[in-house]
């Protein structure tokens, strides 16, 4: 015998166990769509947080950045899988620089085991990473630094330098090709290192 209200909660918990859960009820239609919307807001909001590197090979990036007339940013910096200790900046995933990154440049990590990260190592001079290069959609090298991984504004000033570079008529593949000619001014010396 039910002593109270217990027995008719059991019973209501009866009958609603029979109830089937329909997902196309007009009920939880409205859930359904909330539930979607926010995995896509979610999604498209870490989408925009994050750098966004050309997946396939080197020419084609290349490519890309002579099509967009940007110039394209060849990051030598450790994976986006890579953990990265506390005090030091992300650069996949800093808002500030990746939105710097996405907006002006076109972007390319490869990786270490990439067959095109021992071309890109033989034809730049690269000692050391981290390390950004940048290249005009001719394959020359117009601007290169060493990220300071520990602050983010010196990383966006540098990706200002880099952007207004390749912007400038005078770039450094524009140097190297006076230096070859002979040109040692010491004005033009002191502006080419």
């Amino acid at each position: 015998m039910p002593v109270g209200n217990l027995g008719y909660s059991m019973k209501f918990l009866a009958d609603e166990s029979n109830h089937k859960f329909d997902i196309f009820e007009p009920k939880y239609l409205n859930m359904k769509f909330l539930y979607l919307s926010l995995i896509t807001l979610l999604t498209s909001v870490t989408y925009a947080q994050s750098l966004r590197s050309e997946k396939h090979d080197f020419s084609s990036a290349l490519n890309k950045a002579a099509a967009q007339k940007k110039p394209l940013c060849i990051l030598l910096i450790p994976s986006e899988k890579t953990q990265v200790p506390a005090g030091v900046i992300n650069l996949w995933k800093d808002k500030r620089i990746t939105d710097v990154l996405n907006a002006n440049f076109v972007n390319y990590a490869p990786s270490s085991t990439d067959t095109n990260a021992a071309y890109i190592r033989k034809k730049y001079p690269i000692d050391r990473t981290p390390l950004l290069l940048f290249v005009n959609g001719s394959g020359d090298l117009v601007y290169r630094f060493v990220p300071n991984i520990r602050n983010a504004d010196s990383v966006i000033s540098r990706l200002t330098i880099a952007k207004t570079k390749f912007e400038s008529e005078i770039s450094l593949p524009w140097y190297t090709a006076e230096y070859k000619k002979g040109n040692r001014d010491t004005a033009f010396l002191k502006a080419y290192i």
